[in-house]
């Protein structure tokens, strides 16, 4: 039988990228998405898949790394959307 593990979204946000094989991941770390950053650094993608992640200094620089995708890589991006 399969082993079925339940996770928070972010946390499945996280391995599905992994999986996905997304080349890359952008973040701010700023609630409520920080979870995927903190997930990625434990699954350490890098090491076994070669995908970049990054902390962006901020919400704007990571947006800047969206060009990423202009290049012909998966990425993902998040950020705290503003009310």
């Amino acid at each position: 039988m399969e082993e079925v593990r339940l996770m928070k979204g972010n946390e499945a946000l996280a391995h599905a990228a992994v999986r996905y094989g997304a080349d890359g991941y952008f973040g701010y770390p700023i609630t409520p998405q920080s979870e995927v950053l903190e997930e990625l650094e434990q699954l350490r993608p890098w090491e076994t898949t070669g995908m970049v992640v990054l902390q962006a200094e901020s919400e704007l620089a990571a947006i800047w790394f969206m060009r990423v995708p202009l290049a012909g890589r998966r990425c993902s991006l998040r950020r705290q959307a503003r009310a």
